[in-house]
């Protein structure tokens, strides 16, 4: 038997309350919001990424963010589970230039997946307002609620839960893209047809986290998927993606001279 499968066999009851509790933090930030993007698809109803959001009023997203909140408890005690008492679950310090590396690579694949959703909804409005259109406070809410809640309840807890229950093994890696990138999706189902352009992002978001697992990674990822959501037009976008791929590139040459001098640990 593997190590992996060792691990698993005694902390099996463990991973399984851990699993348990990531599926009810799901099921409670974004159940009701993917219940919301199937009454799309009636026949009477056209779901489309230009949808306005404006639609829903303050109530409504307060709701949203109680319920991310919930969640969010949900899976903090999952992702502790998982990594307390478990050395295969990397969350110690990242160097500095790893991080901005996996942040730079998250905001441009985040604004690659964007610009083809629209390219197949065949809906690019460069320049066109992209947020609520209710106060500034609720734009910032809803960015920090997306920020917060996406990265934490669906990339990082069922990363770390696949971690400690499997190893570094490239057949979890498989088998966690097969229930996180759906899980991804699910919410962003209002898309319409150009949901399949997010898949880029969903996908890429769990191989960088998978491969440096820590939690400054993760508050990059929180910070960027925050500004994306807060940036009020396209050409701010752009401009945003600009400058993360220019990160990357700068820090994936720094951690490049850094290996090669053996100054990295």
């Amino acid at each position: 038997m593997t190590e992996a499968g060792r691990a698993l066999r005694t902390r099996w009851p463990e991973m399984l309350f851990a699993a348990t509790l990531w599926l009810s933090a799901y099921l409670i930030a974004y159940g009701p919001g993917i219940m919301t993007a199937l009454q799309l698809f009636t026949p009477d109803t056209q779901a489309t990424p230009t949808a306005d959001p404006s639609a829903a009023g303050t109530e409504e997203y307060i709701l949203s963010w109680v319920a991310t909140a919930i969640g969010l408890v949900f899976a903090s005690g999952a992702i502790a589970l998982s990594v307390l008492d478990t050395p295969r679950t990397r969350w110690l310090p990242c160097p500095a230039h790893r991080c901005v590396t996996a942040a730079g690579l998250y905001g441009m694949v985040a604004f690659v997946s964007l610009v083809v959703a629209l390219l197949i909804a065949d809906a690019t409005t460069s320049g066109t307002s992209i947020n609520t259109g209710l106060p500034g406070w609720v734009d910032i809410a809803n960015a920090l609620n997306a920020g917060i809640g996406e990265e934490i309840i669906v990339l990082a807890a069922p990363v770390f839960i696949a971690a400690a229950a499997f190893g570094d093994h490239q057949r979890a890696l498989i088998a966690l893209l097969a229930i996180a990138v759906p899980a991804r999706l699910a919410y962003h189902l209002y898309y319409g047809p150009a949901v399949l352009g997010l898949l880029i992002w969903a996908t890429v978001a769990i191989v960088i986290f998978w491969k440096w697992r820590s939690w400054q990674v993760l508050a990059a990822f929180i910070i960027v998927h925050t500004v994306i959501d807060l940036l009020d037009t396209w050409t701010e976008r752009q401009i945003f993606a600009l400058i993360c791929t220019a990160a990357a590139l700068v820090a994936a040459v720094i951690g490049r001279r850094a290996e090669t001098d053996g100054d990295m640990p």
